[in-house]
């Protein structure tokens, strides 16, 4: 999305002929505050603990909601911007106002800049010890700036994984979530050989390391969401420590759920195994580990085939990353602010680019047939196509739908579903809602909510259909942001809240105000999703 605002150039969508052009306009009261100005999200140093740390500032942070913070531990060799770059999480941080922190770690704690994740001292809480440090940076962020102390998160690339596992047995009270990306199990090691033993060929018994955890937690014990990532071909840190810290953490977390007892009410059988696939990437498979108690997803392990030592999803303007992969940042991004409690076992996960999807959904086209089957939309089918705005306070802020999130859904797996068209309608052969449209913006709240408008430009249409139901999800309407043909059965934040009328002719366009009583659901979650669904009353 971008913003009238200066310093900062942001990425433009292509309107592409053939889709549908969605206009959200939100009007938004800015806030006074008493705090530094940053006129748009801006990148800044932030020098502390004789360290040349980095910061994301989002735009939003100048209005008076406290929001996410993001800590970004980066591996070897590598430094905060070269890590920024390769995560794409500056990006991210405009698109879902967060914070990103980059702690540094200098040549003059590791000749090679890696995290000493391998020395009894750093693997502790208090005292002179990394994970100190590490928290002393994350207070000194939140004294400056307005950070939500319950959405603070953790995340790292090899040695800076292996940070991060050891920030989550550490200090489970200041982080909610922990990515350990190519990493290892907590306390993998104790020694420098013993480092090079775990990353060839494992650490110790997970079980036994995740009790350990548990034991470093101390009074402090609280439940995280946990998300592991490991390329199968990795020739760094074998393939075996993305199970391990897996499943030490869920031996962590049955300790936690029960209070220091064996609670059972998460297992280290998956709950669900999905296949993936990135277009014109690489497969992937994604393992949930739900708490049987909530029914939430609590742990998530991603294996990306045939990805060596790298960032999945990253980008090659950075180093140790894999574009090709499945996008890591987003995926927690979504695992974590979806989830629906700070600190409890809860949440729903996101990709860019599973099963099957990620393209730009700023544009589409629509065909008056099913791909699966041979009959004709030839009474009832309207494609669409989409951008969005927002506008308050005097400062208005644009929108563009994100990529390989917008599309249509069928009623049937034979509909089948797609990001590349955008339809609303049905076969022709009965007045059924066969497809139905589901459009996905960034839009997050920074502040009272004064009124939303959505607008549709028609493409194309084949019969007649009468006026669209809308539908309004605060979040996502499937379990991730990757459009899937199940999401046709989301449940709404709010279902049926009005009609929007079908322009009367192609290129032109009609509104719908959304009802004040439904504003609430307009932002909060990093996404706001419309569904467009046939009326058949």
């Amino acid at each position: 999305f971008s913003h009238n605002c200066t310093n900062k150039t942001t990425k433009q969508e292509k309107m592409v002929v053939g889709r549908m052009a969605v206009m959200v306009m939100v009007m938004i009261m800015m806030m006074m505050m008493m705090m530094e100005v940053v006129e748009c999200g801006d990148f800044i140093d932030f020098p502390w603990a004789n360290r040349a740390n980095k910061l994301w500032v989002p735009e939003a942070a100048n209005l008076s909601q406290p929001l996410p913070l993001f800590v970004m531990l980066h591996g070897c060799t590598q430094d905060p911007t070269d890590f920024a770059k390769g995560t794409k999480m500056n990006t991210y941080g405009d698109d879902y106002n967060i914070f990103v922190l980059y702690p540094q770690q200098p040549s003059s704690a590791n000749s090679n800049k890696c995290w000493n994740w391998f020395e009894p001292q750093h693997q502790v809480r208090g005292g002179s010890g990394e994970p100190s440090i590490i928290v002393s940076i994350i207070n000194a962020v939140s004294s400056k700036y307005s950070i939500d102390d319950g959405k603070i998160y953790v995340a790292g690339l090899s040695a800076g994984a292996a940070m991060s596992a050891i920030m989550g047995c550490t200090y489970p009270d200041v982080f909610r979530g922990v990515v350990v990306g190519a990493g290892l199990e907590y306390k993998a090691a104790t020694t420098m050989i013993g480092a090079l033993t775990a990353m060839s060929s494992g650490g110790p018994d997970p079980i036994i390391q995740g009790q350990i955890g548990y034991k470093a937690m101390g009074s402090f014990a609280l439940p995280l969401l946990v998300m592991v990532t490991h390329g199968t071909s990795d020739p760094t840190v074998a393939p075996i420590n993305g199970q391990q810290v897996t499943a030490q953490y869920i031996s962590s977390l049955d300790y936690i759920l029960g209070n220091g007892q064996k609670s059972n009410r998460i297992s280290q059988t998956p709950t669900t195994t999905t296949k993936g696939q990135v277009p014109s990437g690489r497969s992937f498979t994604t393992f949930d580990f739900s708490d049987s108690s909530s029914g939430e997803v609590i742990v998530k392990y991603i294996t990306v085939t045939g990805m060596q030592h790298a960032w999945s999803g990253g980008s090659s303007s950075g180093s140790y990353t894999d574009p090709s992969g499945p996008d890591a940042s987003l995926i927690m991004i979504n695992f974590f602010l979806n989830s629906t409690s700070p600190n409890t076992t809860t949440t729903s996960s996101s990709s860019s680019s599973t099963t099957t999807t990620t393209t730009t959904s700023s544009s589409s086209s629509s065909s008056a047939t099913t791909g699966s089957s041979s009959s004709t939309t030839s009474s009832s089918t309207t494609s669409t196509s989409s951008t969005s705005s927002t506008s308050g306070g005097g400062n208005t802020i644009t929108f563009t739908s994100i990529a390989g999130e917008d599309g249509y859904v069928g009623k049937l797996a034979v509909d089948g579903y797609s990001t590349s068209i955008c339809k609303v309608g049905n076969k022709g052969m009965y007045n059924v809602d066969d497809y139905r449209t589901i459009l996905s913006f960034p839009v997050v709240s920074q502040g009272p909510i004064l009124s939303a408008v959505l607008t549709i430009t028609r493409v194309s249409s084949s019969g007649s259909l009468p006026p669209l139901w809308v539908d309004i999800k605060q979040g996502t309407f499937g379990a991730t942001t990757t459009l899937d043909q199940m999401d046709y059965y989301g449940t709404p934040s709010a279902g049926s809240i009005g009609h929007i009328e079908i322009p009367a002719s192609d290129g032109s366009s009609t509104s719908f105000a959304i009802p004040t009583s439904y504003l609430q659901y307009v932002g909060g979650r990093g996404r706001t999703q419309i569904m467009l669904r046939q009326d058949t009353g």
